[in-house]
């Protein structure tokens, strides 16, 4: 048996635990021995039961059956008594020697006493339980002296086997509870056991997990790359194309021949939108920090007035902007100021209807207010707490406008302090507002 295993320390602990238990049985019962021995040897035969005695020593003898057996002896070890047993000369010899003397034989306690120097009744036998102990008091002694080596038997166990496992366990639940993150502590068990291999597994886990986690950092930063990559190229290509199509609407002729060039064009800057997002999202998420730099508000309303002006007309949506007389600047990138707010104009114009109308309204102070007003479907409570909720790290409100736009926008407000809620309009329509410091 490998005595390093768990299972065969458990096992070594509790037959230590029941041999110590034994161990402290036995020594009360000898204590318990002792006590008795010590009432045998104070015992002494009063005068009257002597002379009644020494009137009839043949049918002498007296006892409670089952307690207590007294006999009559010379100094010989003879009784003429019939009834009584053998005298132990051993203890005659040590009774003549010494006034009395004791012994424990099997369950029964012998008392030898030399009461006179001659006659019939010279030594008394007695073989009892003295009453001055009596049988309650042994079963006291013996149960308590039990219930004494069964706590420290408990005591050893818990102490020697108990607490070194308990610890050994704490340790390797603290250690899984940090798999796989910077906080892991290794158990440190060396131990070749249950324990041990679980903390081994544990290590290994540890390590599998971080070198995949490491991995897949090292992947997703890499398609990130590519996808801003990608996004940089694309930009200048689809603005072009969003010119060239809005020239080619310009030129062509009736309502026939402009609707599907009307519907590239929105498809254009859909794309030219997208790519952008996907640019400024990787931007964001390698640290890029929005409140470097000033942003002028009323150059970028008037800017994106202007442009999704031109889209609007394409859809059939007249954009209005109107801007206060003096600079709004704020602390914001101006590519990811604009980026937000263009966001909420782009999905007011490609959500809103034919003969609709989206307006944009910068008012400044100590604090801006910028509202984005459509008059089209509007929305129920219930997707406004969608669009509420959407944030940059999981867009899963999809309802008009949620996505990687909105989730954009979210994450600008909130990275530079703003302020962003959207309202219902009666009797229908949207309105976004953004509030925030001026300076």
């Amino acid at each position: 048996m490998n005595l390093g295993t768990l299972r065969s320390r458990i096992l070594i602990s509790a037959v230590g635990s029941a041999v110590l238990a034994l161990v402290g049985v036995y020594v009360t019962m000898k204590i318990t021995e002792g006590l008795f021995v010590e009432e045998l040897q104070q015992w002494s035969m009063p005068e009257q039961a002597l002379d009644a005695c020494e009137a009839a020593p043949a049918s002498w003898a007296f006892g409670v059956p089952g307690r207590i057996t007294g006999f009559a002896y010379d100094r010989a070890g003879r009784s003429l008594n019939p009834d009584a047993p053998p005298l132990e000369r051993g203890l005659l010899d040590e009774a003549e020697a010494r006034g009395a003397a004791t012994a424990l034989k099997g369950a029964s306690r012998i008392a030898v006493a030399a009461q006179r120097a001659q006659g019939p009744c010279a030594v008394i036998r007695v073989e009892l339980l003295p009453p001055e102990v009596g049988l309650p008091g042994v079963l006291m002694a013996v149960g308590a002296g039990t219930l004494a080596a069964i706590l420290l038997a408990a005591w050893v166990s818990y102490h020697f086997t108990i607490i070194p496992l308990l610890r050994r366990i704490l340790r390797i639940r603290e250690a899984a509870q940090g798999v796989g993150t910077p906080t892991y502590l290794p158990p440190d068990d060396p131990l070749e056991d249950a324990l041990g291999e679980i903390a081994a597994v544990l290590d290994r886990s540890h390590a599998r997990i971080v070198d995949d986690r490491d991995e897949l950092v090292r992947r997703h930063q890499a398609l990130e790359r590519h996808m801003a990559e990608i996004a940089h190229d694309l930009r200048t290509p689809l603005a072009s194309l969003v010119l060239a199509l809005e020239e080619v609407a310009e030129e062509v002729g009736g309502a026939e021949g402009r609707a599907p060039v009307s519907r590239a064009v929105g498809d254009a800057v859909y794309v030219l939108d997208l790519v952008e997002n996907l640019h400024q999202a990787t931007r964001l998420r390698h640290g890029l920090d929005p409140t470097e730099g000033t942003a002028e508000l009323a150059d970028i309303v008037e800017r994106l007035g202007f442009r999704f002006g031109a889209i609007g007309r394409h859809e059939g949506v007249e954009v209005a902007a109107s801007v206060p007389d003096g600079p709004v600047p704020v602390r914001c990138s101006p590519a990811l100021a604009e980026r937000a707010i263009g966001n909420l104009v782009h999905n007011a114009v490609i959500h809103g209807q034919a003969g609709g109308h989206v307006a944009v309204v910068l008012s400044g102070g100590p604090r801006f207010r910028l509202e984005v007003l459509d008059d089209g479907e509007g929305l129920r409570e219930e997707h406004l707490a969608d669009l509420s909720a959407t944030t940059f790290r999981s867009d899963s409100a999809r309802t008009r406008g949620g996505g990687l736009g909105l989730a954009i926008t979210h994450e600008v407000a909130r990275r530079v302090g703003w302020t962003l809620r959207f309202e219902a309009v009666e009797p229908r329509g949207l309105r976004v507002v953004i509030e925030g410091e001026v300076g």
